[in-house]
């Protein structure tokens, strides 16, 4: 059995306010419409979505430790667009697609904060922006081909500061300009892998933690428990 990561300051937090409640491990084998490895924010909110287009689907998820174990349970917390990222989007796959994802993931950014409400997820979700700052001359308008860009397509999801502006936002002198993107956000990120647990397991979804996936071959496979064969899940 693969060693579990140790525990972030995060989900150490979600686990005391929750308890230490844990899935079964799979063991024998267990037949679903569909498998999910991993039981993180992608394949939770995959189940979740699969659930509400079909409630009647058979969902499991298979994850090697516990549902934020990873990277879900241990990431800084922020919730961001990808404004900034549209110069690098537009080269990647064309400026109308750089558009859409762009404004996609701003969208995301409220539908988080909306789901987390909706569904009683005490995530610590704020969304007050976030800042592309420059702490140095050289980083100074790093941020003008981007909110070039835009401009001439009629958008503008970022404002110019000034440097007091920027002073009583971050209480540090040390931000010489920046700009704000309106939509960003921050979370406890630990919290929020929990509660998508939560509503995950609400609308039937399976989940067997502490089953770590060591093959797919049409099924997917984790090592077998002491005196029983070992554990699957039809895809």
């Amino acid at each position: 059995m693969t060693k579990a990561a140790p525990r972030s300051l995060w989900l150490n937090e979600a686990l005391a306010i929750e308890g230490q409640e844990e899935s079964p491990r799979l063991e024998g084998d267990e037949r679903a419409d569909v498998c999910i490895v991993g039981g993180g924010y992608t394949g939770l909110w995959t189940a979740i979505r699969l659930k509400e287009i079909e409630p009647s689907l058979d969902v499991a998820i298979v994850e090697a430790d516990i549902c934020g174990g990873g990277a879900s349970g241990r990431n800084g917390g922020f919730v961001l667009s990808w404004w900034s990222k549209y110069t690098s989007l537009t080269k990647l796959c064309g400026p109308d697609e750089a558009l859409r994802l762009a404004q996609a993931s701003a969208n995301a950014v409220h539908e988080i904060g909306e789901f987390c409400t909706t569904n009683g997820i005490d995530a610590r979700f704020h969304e007050d922006g976030y800042l592309w700052a420059a702490t140095n001359k050289s980083q100074l308008g790093s941020w003008q081909d981007a909110i070039g860009e835009l401009d001439r397509k009629s958008l503008h999801p970022f404002t110019e500061l000034t440097q007091q502006e920027l002073l009583a936002r971050t209480g540090s002198p040390d931000h010489l300009g920046g700009v704000l993107e309106a939509s960003g956000a921050i979370v406890q990120p630990a919290l929020l892998a929990r509660g998508l647990r939560r509503v995950a397991m609400g609308k039937g979804v399976r989940i067997f933690e502490r089953s770590p996936m060591t093959s797919i071959d049409g099924r997917v496979r984790t090592p077998p428990a002491p005196s029983l064969p070992t554990g699957s899940s039809s895809r």
